[in-house]
């Protein structure tokens, strides 16, 4: 299993069926190793910690009945019985009733689940978009500096809530549109309109090639009718990375969960000051891996000219008698997002 939490408790967590201490941990080390080696996961690789929990099973592998292969496990997972490659465990208490139940025990700020299913059979499942989940087969794959593959596909689903973009029919599916597909073709209206060139036609053919941001034809479990941004993506096709418009959704996703800030100085938030001695505030940040965040600091909500480094000195007596505020405001102006709404 696998887990995002909120700054001070920013992380990762496994939980694997039964194999040895030693595979247990290689297994989470090698999960998070591919996953934060592929955009937009790398960039943000300073924000996840990772945790192993290991649970005994009776018997190791998984449920094949596609070749008639029961095994008694701790979740209880099995294979599809057609294509024996989607991976999934019962939705109650005896398969994802038992992941949540650890994750409240030993996690319970956790938002990433990921569960590694020990066989060695490739494959892997959304968890109904509540676990992650990937054979440790399926890892090998997608190890650095390999492209992305089923893991990386199933957080996408579980974390930022992004749609599969494929064409094979899936009757009976939810028309409900995520952030990468959608039934709109009016261009004013189509949610990722701020990654579209003006250039670029719209729905978009598919010999304007890869990366760039369109509305092509094909998404959802829909050859027609239904879209996707580009003409390749993790979603659609494993071993190709995420596109534009998924990475801005998990770059926001991470953000909705992580807290930038991981500390200040002074820690109270409300101080008493009767000399007139420069006053020292500072804001330890999370940073990316190729650009930093900025800081702006303010003054009963005025911006303070030139004041934008992680340490602030102020003179108590530039300011007036009674009640101030000191803040900071920290922004990330990464290219990875053009389209920010406000959230309050």
């Amino acid at each position: 299993m696998a887990g995002i939490e909120p700054a001070q408790h920013r992380g990762a967590l496994r939980g694997l069926h039964q194999q040895s201490t030693r595979s247990v941990l290689g297994d989470a080390t090698n999960a998070v190793n591919a996953l934060l080696s592929h955009p937009p996961y790398q960039e943000y690789r300073s924000y996840f910690n990772a945790f192993a929990i290991k649970v005994a099973s009776n018997q190791s592998g998984s449920d094949h009945p596609a070749s008639g292969v029961t095994r008694d496990t701790y979740f209880n997972s099995t294979y599809d019985p057609v294509e024996d490659y989607l991976i999934t465990i019962p939705t109650d208490s005896t398969g994802q009733g038992k992941v949540d139940a650890l994750l409240q025990t030993f996690m319970p700020n956790c938002q990433l689940p990921v569960l590694l299913v020990n066989d060695p059979t490739e494959g892997g499942s959304d968890g109904f978009f509540k676990t992650a989940i990937a054979s440790t087969v399926a890892l090998l794959y997608e190890m650095p500096p390999a492209p992305p593959g089923i893991l990386t596909h199933e957080t996408g689903h579980v974390l930022a809530n992004l749609g599969d973009e494929y064409t094979i029919p899936y009757p009976g599916f939810s028309d409900t549109e995520e952030p990468n597909t959608t039934q709109q073709t009016n261009r004013l209206l189509i949610k990722w309109k701020a990654w579209i060139s003006p250039n670029t036609p719209v729905p978009t053919p598919v010999n304007v090639g890869d990366g760039v941001v369109g509305l092509f034809q094909g998404a959802h479990y829909h050859t027609n009718g239904w879209y996707r941004p580009e003409l390749n993506c993790i979603m659609g096709s494993l071993g190709v990375p995420f596109c534009s418009v998924c990475s801005e959704a998990l770059v926001l996703a991470i953000y909705q969960r992580v807290r930038p800030v991981d500390g200040f100085a002074p820690a109270s938030t409300n101080i008493t000051v009767t000399t007139t001695q420069a006053l020292a505030f500072s804001v330890a940040l999370l940073q990316p891996a190729t650009h930093s965040l900025n800081v702006q600091w303010l003054t009963n909500g005025v911006p303070r000219t030139g004041a934008t480094n992680l340490s602030f000195t102020l003179l108590p007596q530039t300011l007036s008698l009674g009640s101030n505020s000191v803040s900071a405001v920290v922004r990330d102006n990464t290219a990875l997002v053009l389209n920010d709404p406000p959230t309050c």
